[in-house]
């Protein structure tokens, strides 16, 4: 999803060049995150209810899709770039709120807010040996059970938002989709993944279309696109799910097959916070969860909403920030400081 898994290797043992279709979608699915979440707190206004339902049926699954596409086991990074600023901000957020006169517990069994994310992609990861296959055969057949739970764990009324279970098995399918799909894109140039070109990429938009609009025509619920609700909550929400399910996946290919090949280049700005989404993520609900009790008259507009997610986008998804993060969550720092210990005992030595 973030830039805490780069994009600049498509194989384990060959290094290709860096992705920018791939950061560019980031930079697009960053924003839908910060206009989603601003719409949660917002006044409701004209065309609210549309825009929100036709980002959350995409932003998250294509997301996990992409986390699932640069997924590699490797504990030490898992811990430094996922489990880290997870126990970090968890009690970051608890702190802010308690501060404020919530009375929030300390605790890490339920992710605060959006930092469920965080939890869900470390219990992916730790399973990418299960998933290990190079069978095709094989990769159907375990994408076919992942989806059956996603769907079946709905039934579970004793789940919710602990550990971000429910949201782990509802998402899970995105993630290995994402995973198996690397392993037969990594043989193939970008340019060569549109097919047929027009007429594919047509068909595609066509079908999303369609997608969407039944989406609205359905009526689907709000709390169907969260993925931690049991079926008892919503009626129908088996059906609802299920729909959800099929427009995301058509969402994954409009972004993977259609848009990746037409951002295959930088594009000022927009490159670049595709290349540090992760301190947006986690930094931006501090100003969407509150700005709404501080400045409510700041949301009762579209275009101020507008103006917040440039500002949110600008402050949080700058090159000094997204340094400062891959420094303090990717291990450099502790490295740097076993550096320096080294150094010192070797001259005391001396």
């Amino acid at each position: 999803m973030f830039n805490i898994v780069q994009p600049d290797k498509i194989q384990d043992t060959k290094k290709q060049p860096r992705d920018y279709g791939f950061d560019n979608i980031r930079a697009i699915l960053m924003t839908c995150v910060v206009i989603g979440h601003l719409l949660e707190v917002c006044t409701p206004f004209r065309g609210c209810y549309f825009i929100y339902k036709t980002i959350y049926s995409f932003h998250i699954p294509v997301f996990v899709f992409l986390t699932g596409y640069f997924a590699r086991y490797n504990v030490k990074k898992i811990l430094f770039n996922w489990v880290s600023p997870f126990l970090v901000f968890q009690m970051l957020y608890i702190m802010v709120e308690r501060l404020m006169n919530i009375n929030t517990p300390y605790q890490f069994s339920t992710p605060y807010w959006h930092l469920w994310f965080l939890i869900a992609c470390v219990f992916y990861q730790f399973l990418i040996p299960a998933y290990e296959t190079t069978s095709f055969s094989k990769q159907v057949f375990v994408l076919i059970c992942v989806t059956t739970l996603s769907l079946a764990v709905g039934f579970d009324k004793t789940m919710g938002h602990y550990l971000a279970l429910s949201r782990f098995f509802v998402f899970q399918p995105w993630f290995l989709l994402g995973y198996y799909f690397r392993k037969y894109s990594a043989r193939q140039s970008v340019t060569a993944t549109i097919g047929c070109k027009t007429l594919r990429a047509g068909a595609v938009i066509v079908a999303l279309c369609v997608g969407v609009i039944v989406i609205h025509i359905c009526k689907v619920p709000n709390k169907a696109f969260y993925g931690s609700y049991p079926y008892d909550k919503i009626p129908n929400d088996l059906i609802y799910r299920m729909i959800v399910m099929c427009v995301s996946f058509i969402w994954v290919v409009f972004f993977v097959k259609v848009l990746r090949p037409l951002l295959q280049r930088k594009v000022p700005v927009m490159t670049t916070l595709g290349q540090n989404t992760l301190p947006v993520y986690i930094l931006h609900a501090f100003v969407t969860k509150k700005i709404g009790v501080i400045l409510p008259s700041s949301l009762s507009s579209p275009i101020y909403i507008v103006l917040i997610t440039v500002g949110i986008l600008f402050l949080f998804g700058n090159p000094f920030v997204g340094d400062v993060f891959r420094f303090l969550f990717s291990g450099r720092m502790l490295k740097n400081l076993s550096k320096k210990k080294k150094t010192r005992y070797d001259s005391s030595v001396e």
